[in-house]
């Protein structure tokens, strides 16, 4: 669809285009704070296999609610130093945390981190490998309440296979460039003599991703137990567990299919393995996705006769209201060896927000500042708002580059935009300008590797042009007089 675009840039947007355009050299920020979250509500009918039906207002369940600061400092040199905090919470009742009381008030991210061309550095609590896998490489994602891969290895109510938390504490973890197709991450935490601990956790996986095919193989070694989820007394004579996921995904454009294989072994006074097969698609429909998930968990004990069998089956369909918004309606059916089937029907919204605030440095010392909220261009032609090539600056060899969309000649016989004049920057003021202004790729849980394989969080990710709140990506467009505008993670700039 086509939408007339006929008025003047916001003076945010002007100034921005008139830095870029004279050649500024002093034209990126020094630092910036974010402020992010993510609230999610479900109401309906929520039954788990063998417990009774119960009719309630869940909090949490298609993504856990949270609230998130996070900021970054240029160094210089190309180095950065930054933080995360991140803590959950309960929209339903207001409470603090996934379980009041039980985890840490940042539980969901409290670190600081140093990054450059050799990737990233991390310290304190953050998502182990093998969790960032698992939410990557199913269509429902991070979803505690509905997809079988996260509640098979971290939240099934019979026992999950897993121990510890999906959150791990005292850790120092490494994020390596991505190299070709290929990136990773490493994670060692500390047991540091607890009473739940035998000793360190450690934690890696390797990612690949090129065009529609994605995967990853995920391997992690536990001797402590985390402030949520299995603890080593659920296994006596526990000494460690050792876990093991293989996933890929393959998208046709019509569907895209997810696959994960995972072993579990844990070493105790009797071993239990358990055996993970997890099956899902997302195919868009009606302006929406389909969703499509299923999950079969096997765990056997040493000695004992027979297998504890788990099957969910996951139905939903997901409808963006906006960038930031969307609806869903979910089916869930849960199976368990012994125990009656459980039925949960389910309908909920998810809200994503963000808002970044640019620190004092040479942009704003020049009397120039990014306005990510407020952004807003009008050009003199129409602007292809259905086709995501006529929005956006690409990356190409870590230079801002035009866009491949489509610029709309200038009508004749009308003059420029109020304000803003002929901008026709000339090749030396464009290269002036690039040179201040590389791209960043936009992080998931600061996991930048993943960041690419993980297409379920789309919706959420606030890259379109007519809404530029918070995003740390490089975007613009191509205008009616000639200028392309990009904004990244702590930069502004302009192209011809």
């Amino acid at each position: 669809m086509k939408r007339p675009v006929n008025l003047v840039p916001s003076s945010s947007a002007v100034l921005l285009v008139a830095a870029s355009a004279l050649g500024s050299v002093a034209v990126q920020a020094q630092s910036s704070v974010q402020v992010y979250g993510l609230i999610d509500l479900s109401a309906g009918q929520f039954q788990v296999a063998g417990a009774n039906k119960v009719k309630r207002l869940d909090s949490g369940n298609r993504s856990t609610s949270y609230l998130g600061f996070r900021g970054s400092e240029d160094l210089g040199d190309g180095l950065k130093a930054g933080f995360t905090l991140d803590g959950f919470l309960l929209a339903d009742s207001g409470g603090a945390g996934c379980v009041p009381g039980v985890d840490p008030h940042w539980g969901r991210n409290a670190n600081v981190s140093l990054s450059g061309k050799f990737g990233m550095l991390r310290l304190g609590r953050m998502g182990p490998p093998m969790f960032v896998s698992t939410l990557s490489f199913n269509s429902f994602g991070d979803s505690f309440g509905y997809s079988p891969s996260i509640r098979q290895y971290y939240s099934l109510p019979h026992g999950t296979a897993l121990i510890g938390d999906s959150g791990w504490s005292n850790a120092i973890g490494y994020s390596m460039p991505r190299i070709g197709g290929f990136s990773g991450n490493l994670m060692v935490t500390a047991g540091e003599g607890a009473a739940t601990a035998r000793g360190p956790n450690i934690g890696a996986n390797l990612v690949y991703a090129d065009g529609p095919f994605a995967a990853t193989v995920a391997l992690q070694k536990v001797e402590a137990q985390g402030a949520l989820g299995r603890p080593i007394s659920a296994f006596p004579g526990f000494s460690s567990q050792s876990a093991v996921q293989f996933g890929a995904s393959y998208d046709l454009k019509f569907a895209k299919f997810f696959v994960q294989v995972g072993r579990i072994e844990t070493n105790a006074t009797l071993e239990v393995e358990t055996k993970n097969l997890n099956l899902s698609v997302s195919v868009p429909m009606a302006g929406g996705a389909l969703l499509a998930a299923y999950g079969n968990s096997q765990r056997s004990t040493a000695t004992v006769a027979g297998k504890l069998d788990s099957k969910i089956l996951s139905l939903g369909y997901s409808y963006p209201l906006s960038k930031r918004t969307e609806v869903y309606a979910i089916y869930m059916g849960d199976k368990f060896t012994g125990k009656s089937s459980g039925t949960t029907l389910a309908a909920g919204m998810r809200h994503t927000f963000k808002r970044r605030q640019a620190a004092k440095g040479p942009l704003q010392a020049a009397g120039f500042q990014a306005a990510y909220s407020e952004l807003r261009w009008r050009s003199e032609g129409d602007l292809d708002l259905d086709r995501a090539d006529a929005l956006g600056v690409e990356r190409q060899g870590g230079a801002v580059q035009p866009a491949r969309g489509r610029a709309h000649p200038k009508p004749a016989g009308r003059a420029a935009p109020v304000g803003v004049g002929d901008l026709r920057p000339s090749e030396a003021q464009l290269a002036t300008g690039r040179q201040f202004c590389p791209v960043e790729q936009d992080r998931v849980d600061m996991n930048p590797p993943l960041a690419h394989a993980q297409a379920q969080f789309a919706p959420a990710r606030e890259d379109f042009f007519f809404h530029l709140a918070g995003h740390a990506g490089l975007l613009g467009t191509a205008f009616a007089w000639g200028v392309a505008v990009g904004v990244s993670r702590e930069s502004a700039v302009g192209g011809h």
